[in-house]
């Protein structure tokens, strides 16, 4: 057993930290090092984002891939806050020597990035990834954000395998996201340990929590809370005004440093304009919200430390920060006074964490009604759900209720306990109704999930994470040059603003003479052809987008840039270009060890021996080898020890299994005599055949022309195939996970069957493939034992050989099977061009 001591754990913390532990801080990492999930609430400025990095960290450089999960896996509601915890992270792993002590075991220690706006690391393959609950959550349900169709089941693996953290769950939409999430807790509880932290949670939510997790509550003591320097010595007041904020009310109480705080990016550029008219030429004028570049935001968020990081500055000079709910969590900024629009009390007690945070500081929050016309009092529906950083807040009834709450605290300087009686006053019973209407609708969310999961698609993430209240905005002059507009830096705007702003944009567009306004990329569908489809980019339509109804489905969409412009103090806006070119550009992704669209003949059994090789050599039987020990634990008996592992290590050697047949191999052998490089030897069975990109393109699509020389799909093929043995080698418990990895490796959703007629050759291929992975026991195949043909009229997998939502455990072996044998898949021909003169 490894060391959980106090003693321990506090030196480690020290470590990485350069500060000492408060006890909170190590009960919870003793609760999650020990597989326990915890649900944390403790105030702002505790110290919550080093509570969260700690076990991981801790693990990483004492306990085995067994013992605790190799990757961790960062949510938070708001894409901005990502780049906030993302370079802080970085800073840690700069200033701690544990990543260069890994990199000497030959390990790595990688911090990557997710959003809409940052799709750098799509695949998820980074050890401490920064993402949004929404590329989370629609990861697990088989169709990512970040992902093509193709693809849709790549990430689902890498949530259930990982050390799951949300901050700052208070802001995940109750109607969506929430119960969403908790349905994912529930299924993920005796798999991987998960951290749920909240500044703002009332008891009713903090309980559900841990009862879903089977976890802990955890809380700051009192008397802890006297040791915390930031919670003991600084004094913050809240003051209610009646009247709507205005920049003049921000500069008669300006001092040194004021931070303004909007419910929208457009009032928050309204206010900017206000501010800089009528501000003393001596103040600084700076904003924030998520309508920025990414390297601008670079600069403002750097440029924001400097002016309000530390407390010591707030001495001299003068600065406003005007903002939205981007600088509500994870921003380390503080001032004298900070004035926010009026907001549900769990906002407005985020908000006011960035006044007077640090020791011995003293503040007020200044707290304004809001406009009687706000789009909540217009669009109810509308109203109900959550923003990025410009839609408007929840029902009036919590305004009003905050309102009157804070109001009722008078003149004296507002504590943990005294933020806390406002979270009960104001949030109670509309939690305990949000759990009401959770469990009531438990039956029908389940279905709307398992719809999802087995038949992915976009439509049903609206219902299950958020109903497209923000989209993706890219601004580029020819869509149809972007070869993924998913890898372009974009900005999130909200469905309400964006919507209303599309009557403005066609029309501008019809009187400027412009060809066209907006456009949304559709997929075009792809077909397994001569060459597996792995690698090869999505293709897509350009599409007109000319009617608001058709715009509330699409995530993401082009603008012409004629139609809107960016500066670096402002920001996006939807206003005529007449300055400087606003175009999105690629984002850099993470550097892959996988090759490109090229191939290389290969055999059968090379191309296992490449796949199971690829498997150890690139750690993604790390990866997911917590969670396998979870789930064998969780089996017992039922699983003899090691058959997840001989599960896995079996799709590798039957996931191409289907090419295993008479038509698959007779095409492979056309084109390499087409090719001029013929295979001879009647009992070689093939798995790829040479294939050049650059040079062969237009050769195999004339090839493919030609009657008889299109390969038939393989995949489904060659579950049917296998799907005897697989059953007689490991089971019920794992036939359908690894069955329907098989039948789903090159398409989630694949169950459609051709008819085949197995070659001759393939028992002695699988044969020799399965001496790859024999650990121990020598494989032998009755032919018999293989389904030879598919009978005539079957053209489907049935029903019972594909895991289902409802089969919670069975699900997620298919989410690690199918991962790992992808990413292997992926990375065969580089495992075997880094080994290729000892193979």
């Amino acid at each position: 057993m490894f060391d959980l001591s106090d003693e321990s754990l506090r030196s480690s913390f020290k470590e990485f930290f350069k500060v000492e532990a408060y006890n909170y801080q190590i009960e919870v990492a003793q609760h999650l090092l020990s597989g326990k999930s915890v649900v944390l609430q403790a105030p702002t400025g505790a110290g919550k984002t080093n509570t969260a990095l700690f076990p991981y960290l801790y693990a990483r450089q004492n306990l085995a891939a067994t013992q605790f999960p190799r990757k961790m896996i960062y949510s938070v509601e708001r894409r901005i806050l990502v780049n906030n915890f993302h370079t802080e992270v970085e800073k840690i792993l700069q200033e701690s020597n544990l990543k260069a002590a890994l990199e000497a075991k030959g390990e790595k220690l990688e911090a990557t990035v997710l959003t809409g706006e940052r799709p750098e690391d799509r695949e998820m393959r980074g050890h401490m990834l920064f993402t949004t609950i929404d590329q989370t959550l629609s990861s697990f349900l088989l169709t990512p954000y970040s992902l093509s169709s193709r693809v849709a089941n790549l990430n689902a693996g890498a949530v259930a395998s990982s050390y799951l953290v949300f901050d700052e769950a208070h802001l995940f939409d109750p109607d969506t996201a929430l119960p969403t999430l908790m349905w994912m807790l529930q299924t993920l509880k005796d798999v991987t340990p998960t951290l749920l932290m909240t500044a703002t949670f009332s008891k009713p939510i903090l309980d559900k929590l841990a009862k879903t997790t089977e976890g802990v509550v955890v809380t700051v003591s009192p008397e802890e809370l006297k040791k915390i320097p930031a919670q003991a010595t600084k004094k913050r007041y809240f003051q209610m005004v009646e009247m709507p904020l205005t920049g003049q009310a921000v500069i008669d109480k300006h001092q040194h440093r004021s931070i303004v705080v909007c419910n929208m990016v457009d009032r928050a550029q309204q206010l900017y304009d206000e501010l800089e008219a009528a501000k003393d030429p001596a103040t600084e004028l700076i904003m924030l919200h998520s309508r920025f570049w990414q390297a601008d935001r670079k600069s403002i968020e750097k440029e924001l430390l400097k002016l309000f990081g530390k407390s010591e500055a707030l001495k001299t000079g003068s600065a406003i920060l005007v903002a939205t709910q981007v600088i509500e969590v994870g921003v380390d900024i503080t001032c004298e006074n900070l004035h926010t629009e009026l907001a549900p009390a769990n906002t407005v007690l985020q908000r006011a964490g960035r006044c007077a945070r640090h020791p011995n500081e003293e503040g007020t929050v200044w707290v304004y009604q809001v406009e009687s016309k706000l789009p909540y009092e217009a669009n109810k529906k509308q109203a109900d759900k959550k923003p990025e950083d410009d839609k408007p807040q929840k029902e009036p009834s919590l305004f009003d209720s905050t309102f009157s709450t804070i109001k009722g605290f008078g003149s004296e300087p507002v504590t943990f306990g005294m933020e806390q009686l406002l979270i009960e006053q104001v949030h109670e019973e509309a939690d305990k109704n949000t759990l009401a209407k959770i469990e009531a609708n438990r039956p029908y969310h389940a279905g709307m999930i398992e719809e999802a999961i087995n038949t992915p698609g976009e439509g049903h993430l609206s219902s299950l994470i958020r109903d497209a209240d923000s989209r993706s905005i890219l601004v580029h002059p020819k869509p149809e040059e972007m070869e993924n507009p998913y890898s372009y830096e974009s900005f999130s705007v909200f469905d309400g603003s964006f919507r209303g702003k599309l009557k403005w944009l066609l029309a501008q567009a019809e009187e400027l003479g412009l060809d066209w306004a907006v456009k949304w990329p559709e997929a075009i569908q792809d077909t397994e052809t001569t060459q597996e489809i792995e690698r090869r980019p999505t293709q897509y339509r350009w599409n007109k987008l000319e009617a608001d109804k058709q715009a509330k489905w699409q995530p993401i969409v082009v603008v012409n840039p004629q139609l809107v412009s960016y500066d670096q103090a402002r920001g996006f806006q939807f206003t005529l270009n007449q300055g400087e070119p606003c175009q999105s550009k690629p984002v850099e992704r993470q550097a892959r060890e996988y090759s490109g669209y090229n191939y290389q003949r290969e055999t059968y059994a090379d191309h296992i021996k490449n796949v199971n090789g690829a498997y150890g050599y690139f750690k993604f039987d790390d990866e997911i080898a917590f969670a396998v020990s979870r789930l064998q634990a969780t089996f017992g008996p039922d699983l003899p020890a090691g058959q997840i592992d001989l599960g896995i290590r079996l799709s590798f050697v039957f996931h191409d299994a289907g090419k295993l047949t008479e038509g698959w191999q007779g095409v492979g052998r056309k084109w390499q005599a087409e090719i001029k490089q013929p295979v001879s030897d009647p009992k070689i069975m093939l798995a790829h055949t040479d294939f050049d990109r650059g040079s062969q393109r237009d050769l195999q699509r004339d090839f493919e022309k030609k009657p008889g020389n299109k390969r038939p799909p393989h995949a489904a093929e060659g579950a049917y195939i296998a799907q005897k043995f697989i059953y007689n080698a490991l089971g019920k418990d794992l036939y359908r996970p690894v069955v329907s990895a098989i039948a789903r490796h090159h398409s989630p959703g694949a169950d459609s069957l051709s008819q085949y007629k197995l070659h001759s050759g393939a028992a002695n291929a699988l044969v020799e493939a399965l001496s790859i992975i024999e650990q121990g026991q020598p494989w032998n195949i009755n032919p018999g034992v293989l389904v030879e043909t598919a009978p005539i009229g079957t053209d489907k997998l049935r029903p019972n050989m594909i895991v289902k939502a409802s089969t919670e455990l069975e699900l997620v072996l298919y989410m690690l099977i199918i991962r790992v044998l992808r990413l292997a898949d992926q990375n065969s021909f580089s495992y075997y061009e880094a080994h290729k003169k000892a193979l």
